[in-house]
């Protein structure tokens, strides 16, 4: 949690020594420990209860998202559909551009 090296420690030891002096020093390691317990337990709750509450809001969601999943897929075929419809219509439907061509060529070799 915190990045604290083995010196950066024993000087804060040392400090809290020189302030509280031995005899209250156990006693402030104790009530310290016991914030620390409080605080973690405090969050694991948090963590739990967001979960939680995280979990229940999912359930919902899904029920929603299926159908619009199906229709995701159902418009992906039609498009996809649609696209190799229109490619092979397209080249069907479409004059012959050859014959335009070759009555250009001949205008221009009797010019």
């Amino acid at each position: 949690m915190f990045d604290v090296s083995p010196t950066e420690l024993i000087f804060i030891l040392l400090v809290a020594l020189v302030v509280f002096g031995p005899k209250q020093l156990p006693d402030m390691a104790r009530k310290l420990a016991r914030w620390v317990r409080e605080i973690q337990q405090t969050a694991g709750e948090l963590q739990r209860s967001l979960s939680k509450e995280v979990s229940t809001l999912k359930e919902p969601l899904q029920e929603l998202k299926q159908p619009l999943d199906d229709m995701q897929r159902s418009l992906d075929e039609t498009v996809r559909d649609a696209g190799t419809g229109a490619t092979t219509g397209s080249n069907d439907a479409s004059p012959a551009p050859d014959a335009a061509d070759e009555e250009t060529d001949d205008e221009q070799e009797t010019s």
